[in-house]
C-alpha cells in the first residue's frame, strides 16, 4: 500500500446508485486496466497474490466506484494514473480476514471477494466509510514515491502532531501498534491533533491518506486549515503538468519489471540528477543494482 494495515472498503457506496453500462465510462477507459492474473515479483510476501478472472458485474461495480471519485476529485484519480493506468486485480482473500483491498507499487490495486459481498450494504455510515477507504487507497497510489509525504511542508505540518500523539500513548505505556488494537479508546488523542482517526498518526503517509479520505467522505471531520490547503493544492486539484522526476521513477520501475536493470539504473539516475535530495530515488536505484 500500500500500507497493508488499513483495509480497503472503498466501494460499498455503489449499491445505492443505478448500474450503468460499461460503455458510459469512456473517461475512465485510459485510466484503468482489469487484469486477470498478477505478475508477481516472486517475493515470499507476495506468494498469496495471484489474481482471478473478472466478471462483468464486478467490473461495473468498480467502474462506478471510480466514476464517483473522478466526479468528486478528478485531480486525485489523475495523479494516481498519471504515468500508467491503474492495474486492477480481483482475488478471493488478501491475507487478512477483514481486508477489502490492497494497493501495491506499480499502480496495482487488489480487490477481495469481501469487497463485492459488502457492496450490498445499505447503511449510509458504511457508505461514507467505504468512500473514505477508497480515497485512502487512491491517495497512496497518487504518491507512490512519497514525494508528498516526505516533503518539507508535509513533514512540518504533520510530524509534530504525530510525535505528540505517540508521546501521550507512551505516557500510557503504549506503542502506536498496541493502541490501534483498541483504536476507539485512544482516538480522542488523535482528534485533538486534527487527525480524523488514531490510525492517521501511524506515519506521514497514513496521515495524508486518512485526512484526505475523511475530508472528502466524512460528515463530521474538517481538517485544520493548513492541512486542508495542502491536500487541495497537492492532491485534489488537477496536476499542472507531469512531474519529470516521477516520470523517470515510473519508467525505471517498469524497466525493473521487464528485467532491464541497466536501463532502470539509468532512469533512476536521471531522477536523481533532477532532484539530488530525493531519498526514495536513491533507494530504488540501490535496489536495482
Amino acid at each position: 500500500m500500500s500500507r497493508g494495515f488499513r483495509f480497503f472498503s472503498g466501494l460499498l457506496f455503489l449499491t445505492v446508485m443505478a448500474t450503468p453500462c460499461l460503455a458510459t465510462h469512456t473517461d475512465l477507459g485510459t485510466l484503468l486496466e482489469f487484469r486477470d492474473t498478477y505478475e508477481s515479483s516472486g517475493t515470499v510476501a507476495e506468494n498469496y497474490l495471484v489474481g482471478e478472472p473478472w466478471q462483468d458485474h464486478e467490473k461495473e461495480i468498480v467502474l462506478k466506484c471510480f466514476q464517483r471519485v473522478h466526479d468528486q476529485a478528478p485531480g486525485l484519480l489523475a495523479r494516481a494514473a498519471a504515468y500508467r493506468p491503474l492495474r486492477l486485480y480481483h482475488q478471493d482473500k488478501l491475507g487478512m480476514e477483514n481486508r477489502f483491498g490492497l494497493a501495491k507499487p506499480g499502480s496495482r490495486l487488489f480487490l477481495s471477494r469481501l469487497f463485492f459481498a459488502s457492496a450490498i450494504a445499505k447503511d449510509k455510515s458504511l457508505v461514507r466509510f467505504a468512500h473514505s477507504g477508497l480515497i485512502h487507497e487512491l491517495t497512496h497510489l497518487a504518491d507512490p514515491f512519497n514525494k508528498l509525504t516526505e516533503s518539507r511542508e508535509w513533514v512540518a505540518l504533520i510530524k509534530p502532531r504525530i510525535d505528540r500523539v505517540h508521546s501521550q500513548l507512551k505516557d500510557r505505556g503504549l506503542t502506536i501498534y498496541e493502541a490501534l488494537k483498541s483504536e476507539k479508546t485512544y482516538e480522542q488523542i488523535a482528534l485533538a491533533e486534527g487527525f480524523p482517526t488514531l490510525y492517521a498518526s501511524f506515519n506521514l503517509a497514513e496521515a495524508l491518506a486518512e485526512c484526505t479520505g475523511h475530508m472528502l467522505a466524512s460528515e463530521d471531520y474538517s481538517p485544520p486549515t493548513e492541512i486542508e490547503s495542502f491536500i487541495q493544492a497537492n492532491l485534489l486539484s488537477p496536476p499542472p503538468a507531469p512531474d519529470p522526476v516521477s516520470r523517470y521513477l515510473h519508467e525505471g520501475r517498469v524497466a525493473v519489471e521487464n528485467g532491464q536493470l541497466d536501463e532502470a539504473i539509468r532512469l533512476f539516475g536521471e531522477a536523481i540528477k533532477l532532484d539530488p535530495d530525493f531519498a526514495y530515488a536513491y533507494r530504488l536505484r540501490g535496489d536495482a543494482w
